[in-house]
């Protein structure tokens, strides 16, 4: 264990005293009026017979659990449904089950002639003491001196066996279960004692608190617990069961967690837990045996002369590539039978990745346009990285601590430190034969990056980037301008982050162009396409938004960019100046640019940037990066298709799609709808564009990009023949460098909103009791992120914490209320934070407590998923299990990014949802193999309620942009249903659906024949009235195509989707009596 380890353990088991106890020792009397039951949350076994209601599922259950100043501890609420009578018996899985659990047990597999049962718990007696009563406890066993009992299997196949323990105060269930290779017990503690019928108050000295149990097989193994899981013939189902097949479960908890302790010759014992732990070990990129020469981006950056020793080297590694994979079979000899075809499929696909990364090798030496072009997109990436370095445009900083150097010699040894890791050039070479060559057989393949959170993902496409705005210059020369690569975003927080990321790239292409000819007389550009709660989206509106700024005293920027991506100098200054050279931003009813206000810098008299619609629609930018949602518009704008080339500029050669997981559900299934029409747009100007996409968690890639692109996937880097090891990733298994821990809770007996309290409120006690100042964990820990599934619930939980956390904190912990955190440090990132304030709030989570403006609770939904990469934070609490395993897993890696600052994630449970207590109960099998248990995504463009939605505006996409002279709003007016360009596009359309949904390919001709008709009546309506047709227009005197969902049918003919996202809502609905 490290350190950090360690201290990580010592908050666990803070944690245990005090949410389990005892917390002052096995003898401890609890102060003043206190009761066992609401002074811990779980570890309790209730008396027998009640079925009490279950607890809120919400943050605002009623079903809390009262105190009152009666000697009896708490209230039961009333039952909430019927039990059978016969199921209220001595059923262990039942009585585990109940809202005030009975018993608690584990369920195991093992082969032996004996099993070794080890329990303990304690009881408290309220007892008379000076000045009152208080509640003493009365161990009856300890987890270190248990009560043990040696049990044997009994002759028959299936039995039960019942014994009493800890004094009589509880029993030992065991149900034996005899199979082929040994036993499978479920071992259960019962309390014995029995409520009266009726009775609806729990006398706490009936209960039995701090209980457990381990289980032992002295002459014998316990075996992996059996799996059931039935053959269903999908490959990918093969191919996870080979993939984690060493990855086993020994134990099932029920009304608890199991746990089970590893050995030497496997595993010694397993045993209940109310507080389970788990490490997920962190993944690594370095590959042991490459060089670093190989890897140094300056070699190659400024090695053009040296082309056949860097690819010589470059062979090198592939060459280790191969002979790895040729080791696997060897390796891997315990795959089952079954699994073999499974087995010569991931084989497969990794002998065509080395196929393509050495064609990428051969392409590189034969081609020299490719190799110059290759080798300035890493000098472009070198400069990019140089200069997002701490003393230049990491960190942002005032004008008047700006630096007053730039770097000149990029050629530097002291750049040596910057260096590829193995899969990001390993990518680049398997992907540049289809980024050059239109007709390579993998032009039309979506290559997926698909690699754990924080693995560098976001560098490894944006050297494809580079490489393809140089290698359009050198071709096309000025032709080459315009949009080359456009980057689409599920969430507004991701693309603005990974803006300021890409913008400090555009920046070194600009450097590069000023000063080498070959790279044409148009500069590079990067450009910013959201909604209007992003960025102004008129030059009107950006002069309004400069006038506020100009005025406010505290100034918020809402310019998505608030620093120089090449010195670090922020754009506006945090407070009014007099220098109207401070404001790095100019705003005209006719333009708008940005420039650094640092007179040393490079970009000081204009950045290459662009963040307002109308300025990129005048000047479309090399790299655009937007919003996937925000590309609705097309259908609406003219201007909005110059994005997909023009007369003179060509079509996008790359698409760049990041976290392709999140493209999912309704908005996956209408951005399916989209691509349809907007990907054949550019196939009609003449290019086939590359499609790169990235993820860390994805299932069934192949149906969804089949679904959202109609092409084939590679993911890149393939798997191995098991999951902790892909060679360019593997799990790291040195116990020196910590994982991050995950630890459930979850309390039987109390509402979420009491258990998120106190929960709250050990976690901002804990690091401040455990941690000393010194300790590296105490910055990291001074911020507690706090996740939520939905908006409903984040807001409630804000209020717990900005009054009863503070208020539990004093009250217990006997905090000053001087060292409280304030309520202003309770803040929110969510989708209603938006603009310069989320600016401000991803700032300062940057801060540790010694700023006014540290944050020390942090509230925050899924929008925290992705995009978010504050080094510094550690500790977050997860309240209820999020809807997928992908979003889970997603959430969490948020926290922990850095080796120094392991992260703790602690999921709080609902007892009351089943997916929730299942996921406690096998909370140790699900985070041993947490990839495996990701979902598969569910996307259908082309069913009936897309089509209805969106396939109308797909046609008017094709027709407006696919077709020569339509794009202007009277273009609609030039529609004809029979000319042979309408039906080629609509022959597209209808190839597409077959290729892609085919069930749906006479639904959808029908319905775009009538969408055609429908088009046509509109154009005669128009015609008859003597007016022009538009595709839209607010005028009345001008008939339309297309209107908003909230105006009536006479404005317009169809209702249209200005933004993919408003597709997704969340919707209250009512259910009324008849």
């Amino acid at each position: 264990m490290t350190d950090t380890s360690d201290t990580r353990l010592e908050l666990v088991r803070f944690m245990e005293q005090q949410l389990i106890g005892p917390a002052d020792g096995e003898e401890e009397v609890l102060p003043g009026r206190e009761r066992p039951g609401s002074r811990y949350l779980m570890g309790i076994l209730f008396p027998q017979d009640e079925v009490p209601e279950a607890p809120s599922t919400t943050m605002t259950g009623p079903s809390e659990l009262q105190e009152d100043d009666d000697e009896d501890d708490f209230t039961s609420a009333e039952p909430a449904g019927q039990v059978a009578e016969g199921e209220q018996g001595d059923d262990p899985s039942l009585l585990a089950g109940k809202w005030e659990p009975s018993s608690a047990g584990v369920s195991l597999y093992f082969s032996g002639p004996t099993l070794e049962v080890a329990v303990w718990g304690g009881r408290y007696e309220h007892a008379d003491v000076v000045g009152g009563r208080q509640w003493h406890r009365r161990p009856l066993a300890t987890a270190e001196h248990p009560e043990v009992h040696l049990l044997q299997p009994p002759a028959e196949g299936t039995s039960v066996t019942t014994l009493p323990v800890l004094l009589e105060a509880a029993s030992l269930h065991v149900l034996w279960r005899r199979l082929p290779g040994g036993w499978l017990v479920t071992v259960s503690l019962i309390n014995s004692a029995r409520r009266m019928q009726g009775e609806r108050k729990v006398n706490p000295a009936q209960c039995l608190f701090q209980v457990g149990l381990r289980c032992r097989v002295p002459e014998g193994r316990i075996l992996p617990y059996p799996s059931f899981r039935a053959s269903t013939g999908d490959f990918e189902e093969e191919e996870l069961q080979l993939l984690f097949r060493r990855r086993k479960t020994y134990g099932i908890g029920h009304g608890c967690s199991a746990g089970w302790v590893a050995g030497n010759e496997g595993v010694d014992e397993v045993f209940s837990t109310f507080l389970p732990r788990s490490e997920v070990r962190p993944m690594t990129q370095e590959v042991e045996g490459i060089s670093p020469d190989v890897l140094n981006i300056r070699r190659v950056a400024f090695g053009g002369k040296r082309r056949t020793s860097i690819l010589d080297s470059y062979a090198g590694m592939i060459d280790q590539y191969a002979d790895w994979i040729r080791t696997l079979p060897d390796e891997h000899q315990d795959a089952p039978a079954a699994l073999h075809g499974a087995v010569q499929r991931l084989l497969n696909r990794l002998e065509l990745a080395v196929g393509r990364m050495r064609d990428g090798i051969a392409l590189l030496r034969q081609d020299d346009q490719a190799w110059h072009a290759f080798v300035l997109a890493n000098r472009a990436m070198l400069m990019q990285m140089r200069h997002a370095d701490d003393d230049l445009g990491k960190n942002r900083r005032k004008l008047a601590d700006a630096p007053q150097q730039m770097p000149v010699n990029y050629d530097d040894k002291k750049l040596d430190k910057y260096h590829w890791r193995p899969f990001q050039l390993a990518f680049m070479l398997l992907t540049v034969p289809s980024l050059t060559m239109e007709d390579d057989p993998h032009r039309t393949t979506v290559d997926l990056i698909w690699f754990p959170t924080g693995g560098g993902k976001t560098e490894a496409y944006l050297l494809a980037a580079a490489y393809v705005m140089i290698l359009r210059r050198l071709r096309h020369g000025d032709a080459g301008a315009g949009t080359a690569v456009i980057t689409r975003y599920t969430l507004r927080l991701l693309t603005a982050q990974q803006f300021r990321r890409a913008t400090g790239l555009i920046c070194a292409l600009e450097v590069l162009r000023r000063n080498d000819p070959q790279l044409g007389s148009v500069s590079f550009t990067s450009g910013f396409w959201a909604g209007g709660d992003s960025t102004p989206n008129s030059f009107a509106d950006a002069v309004d938004e400069l006038e506020k700024v100009l005025e406010q005293a505290q100034v918020e920027n809402p310019f998505v960019l608030d620093s120089c991506p090449w010195c670090g100098t922020e754009i506006l200054p945090a407070r009014r100046s007099r220098e109207r050279s401070a404001y790095g931003v100019q705003a005209t009813p006719a333009a708008f640019s940005m420039n650094c206000p640092n007179p040393a810098c490079t970009f000081h008299e204009w950045l290459p940037v662009q963040v307002v619609d109308d300025g990129l629609y005048l000047d479309p930018p090399s790299f655009l990066l937007g919003t996937v949602d925000k590309f609705a518009m097309v259908a609406w704008r003219e201007k909005a298709g110059l994005f997909y080339g023009s007369a003179d500029r060509r079509a996008p050669d790359l698409i760049i799609q990041d976290e392709l997981h999140l493209l999912a559900g309704p908005l996956g299934t209408t951005v399916g709808i989209y691509e349809s029409a907007l990907l054949q747009v550019i196939d009609m100007r003449g290019v086939t564009p590359k499609i790169i996409a990235s993820t860390a968690t994805i299932r069934q890639a192949s149906e969804q990009v089949k679904a959202l692109y109609n092409r084939s996937v590679h993911l890149f880097p393939p798997s191995g023949l098991e999951s902790s090891n892909s060679f360019f990733a593997r799990e790291d298994d040195n116990p020196a460098i910590p994982g991050r821990l995950y630890v459930g809770v979850m309390s039987p007996h109390q509402s979420m909103k009491t258990a998120f309290t106190q929960l709250g409120t050990v976690l901002l006690q804990g690091p401040a009791q455990v941690l000393s100042v010194t300790d590296p964990l105490t910055d990291s820990y001074s911020t507690l992120v706090t996740y939520f599934n939905s908006l409903r619930e984040l807001g409630q939980g804000m209020k717990l914490a900005q009054d009863d956390i503070r208020s539990r904190l004093v009250s217990v912990y006997n905090r000053p209320r001087s060292t409280l955190y304030g309520e202003g440090q309770v803040e929110q990132l969510t989708s209603r934070v938006t603009g310069a304030r989320l600016t401000e709030v991803l700032a300062s989570l940057a801060e540790g407590p010694e700023r006014p403006n540290h944050i020390a609770v942090l509230a925050t939904t899924n929008m925290i998923s992705v995009g978010v990469d504050i080094s510094r934070l550690g500790l977050m609490m997860v309240n209820g299990q999020p809807k997928g395993t992908s979003e889970y897993i997603q959430a969490t890696s948020r926290v922990g990014r850095k080796e120094q600052w392991p992260g703790t994630v602690v999921a709080l449970y609902s007892p009351a949802k089943s997916r929730d207590r299942s996921h406690f109960e096998s909370f140790t099998a699900y985070h041993t193999a947490l990839y495996r248990h990701v979902e598969p995504t569910s996307i259908t463009p082309f069913a009936l309620p897309s089509r209805r939605r969106a396939l109308h505006a797909a046609l008017v996409i094709l027709h407006r942009h696919g077709l020569s002279g339509r794009a202007a709003e009277p273009g609609a007016g030039l529609f004809d249903a029979d000319s042979p360009e309408v039906q080629e596009i609509c022959d597209r359309l209808l190839t597409w659906v077959e290729q892609v949904d085919p069930r749906e390919l006479e639904q959808t001709r029908q319905q775009l024949g009538d969408l055609l008709a429908a088009w046509g009546r509109q154009q005669a309506t128009a015609k008859s009235a003597n007016r022009p047709l538009n595709y839209s227009s607010r005028a009345k005197n001008i008939v339309a195509l297309l209107r908003f969902f909230n105006e009536p049918p006479s404005y317009a003919l169809w209702p249209t989707l200005t933004s993919m996202r408003s597709v997704d809502e969340s919707l209250k609905v009512v259910v009324k009596s008849r």
